[in-house]
């Protein structure tokens, strides 16, 4: 899959890269039938991302997409497209975050999402809006937590990417 960014916040040396735990996640920009993406906004700490989570053990990234959309959405979804990948170099948490991004669509009714403990905390919730909104949303918040600049960053990565690729 293509590299679409390389987020390096802290300037993370070549030398401490190595040194890195490799984490593997995914993301999807959901779609429904009337071309509106799945949006999960915190409203506890008032920020917007698009779905998606960690790759567990024995589990395909393509599989991993499509769990993290029925969990987080509550929406059965088909992966349609490859967008791209981004890898984060996240020196406070000593990561490097490879993300795989992927265009799904809704297939049948929109349902109701299972969160983790972490997202119900946050109080999270899903929002469906066009894409102009929900790069518009996740764009305008703005963030004291490093890994929150990383999400937003690769988000708005992702949207654009979609937007040009879909013509929506």
């Amino acid at each position: 899959m293509k590299t679409l960014g390389v987020f390096n916040n802290k300037q993370v040396s070549d030398k401490k890269t190595s040194r890195l735990k490799n984490r593997v996640t995914t993301r999807a920009v959901v779609l429904d039938a009337n071309k509106h993406i799945a949006i999960l906004h915190s409203i506890k700490n008032n920020y917007y991302e698009i779905p998606g989570g960690g790759v567990e053990q024995n589990e395909t990234i393509e599989e991993s997409c499509i769990r993290e959309c029925k969990e987080e959405t509550g929406c059965v979804v088909e992966i349609t497209n490859e967008l791209g990948k981004t890898i984060e170099k996240i020196k406070e948490s000593d990561v490097i975050n490879e993300t795989y991004c992927y265009v799904a669509k809704l297939i049948g009714n929109k349902g109701i999402p299972v969160f983790e403990e972490h997202e119900i905390e946050d109080v999270f919730e899903v929002i469906w809006v066009d894409i102009d909104k929900a790069i518009h949303l996740v764009g305008k918040t703005q963030h004291n937590n490093p890994y929150h600049t990383y999400m937003q960053q690769r988000a708005l990565l992702f949207l654009n990417t979609a937007k040009e690729l879909l013509k929506i």
